[in-house]
């Protein structure tokens, strides 16, 4: 029998000599699901919260560079920030004293985009570059995701629904700041992305239902 061989039955030995001390060695615990009708709004925000994401609420999509403003000034950061391209680039961002700036500039403090879809199961932001730059989401100190909560699905199970038929060529999964350990488990945030991330959740269904009783 060669050494290869004998290696490989020494340690099978040991895992079966260590399995009949104790049987329940060889069994994994199942993973226990919460029913779908748990992912809700409020499970979001929670999974956010577990994440070490910072959450903001608004109403109306002006609300949002007051609410980034306020940001950078309880950070001292600059008040320059990068906007991807579309619909928040819109916004009167320059009323609420924020500069948008070259989204190539060689440091940027601050990112804001918006997401295709959020998962409530396990407080994920999903950012493509299907209408918008999803790299900004990457570069920033601090990024923040503006989380329309009509595209808030309840798990997993739902991101191709998300993606659609025609999947875009960069997608990035968020779940709180960018962090990793060492060998001795050291917590190092911002390692390969921003130090914090902030979710402004967008829920307009309010203004709508008051608009529409002003019709009515």
């Amino acid at each position: 029998m060669s050494n290869q061989s004998d290696s490989r039955e020494r340690i099978l030995g040991s895992i079966r000599q260590a399995i009949k001390i104790n049987p329940n060695l060889h069994s994994r615990p199942k993973h226990i699901r919460l029913p779908q009708a748990n992912f809700d709004e409020s499970y979001f925000r929670a999974q956010l919260v577990t994440a070490q994401a910072i959450v903001l609420e608004a109403s109306v999509d002006q609300q949002i560079p007051d609410l980034v403003a306020k940001l950078c000034r309880q950070r001292s950061l600059p008040c320059k920030v990068a906007v991807a391209e579309g619909e928040l680039t819109k916004l009167d961002w320059k009323t609420a004293g924020i500069e948008m700036c070259d989204k190539l500039e060689k440091e940027i403090s601050v990112s804001v985009t918006g997401c295709d879809g959020a998962i409530a199961e396990t407080g994920q932001i999903m950012v493509t570059n299907r209408k918008q730059d999803a790299w900004l989401s990457l570069v920033a100190e601090v990024h923040v995701a503006v989380v329309n909560l009509s595209k808030l699905y309840s798990s997993l199970d739902e991101l191709a629904d998300i993606i659609g038929a025609n999947p875009p060529s960069t997608t990035v999964l968020i779940c709180g700041p960018s962090r990793t350990a060492d060998i001795e488990q050291t917590l190092v945030m911002g390692a390969h992305g921003p130090r914090e991330v902030c979710a402004i959740l967008l829920d307009n269904s309010t203004t709508d239902n008051k608009n529409n009783s002003q019709t009515d």
